[in-house]
């Protein structure tokens, strides 16, 4: 079972073992980590199976790393220093969050990416340097990632 709880409204059940409060205080509870992804992705618990299961959060990882990346660069812009960036800086936060890039990055601002671009996966060599990871291998390691790189705080009570 899954509950959605506002910023500050009390709930009316006991705690659930899987708690994400997300960035604007409004909490996803639910009694297995699949219902809690469920709360995130449309139809998760639909999924037919692992490998369908592992392609959602694939998904979801790489378009929210796409909106993190594009905030991030929105920022930037209204700053003025999106014109400081050199041509491999724009190389690395340009490409599509489904595509892999290469080598070292250590640009002025995080570069988001997911893990399953990248080796053991793939036969792609991981970049270096100064990333935010999210990983859609594991229901666990999506949860825990997601709620890192995105200011929201993750829980469990099993």
């Amino acid at each position: 079972m899954r509950e959605f709880l506002e910023a500050g409204q009390a709930s009316t059940a006991a705690h659930r073992p899987f708690e994400l409060r997300l960035a604007d205080g409004s909490e996803i509870r639910a009694d297995t980590i699949a219902e809690l992804i469920g709360g995130i992705i449309e139809g998760y618990e639909d999924a037919g199976d692992d490998t369908d299961a592992l392609e959602a959060r694939v998904s979801y990882a790489e378009d929210h790393a796409s909106t993190m990346q594009g905030i991030t660069l929105l920022e930037l812009a209204s700053d003025g220093a999106q014109e400081g960036l050199s041509e491999d800086d724009r190389l690395f936060l340009l490409t599509p969050k489904d595509q892999p890039v290469g080598g070292h990055y250590d640009g002025p601002v995080d570069l988001v990416l997911t893990t399953t671009h990248y080796e053991p996966f793939t036969d792609d060599e991981r970049p270096t340097g100064r990333i935010v990871w999210l990983d859609p291998e594991t229901e666990t390691s999506f949860v825990n990632t997601l709620a890192a790189a995105s200011g929201m705080q993750f829980t469990t009570r099993e």
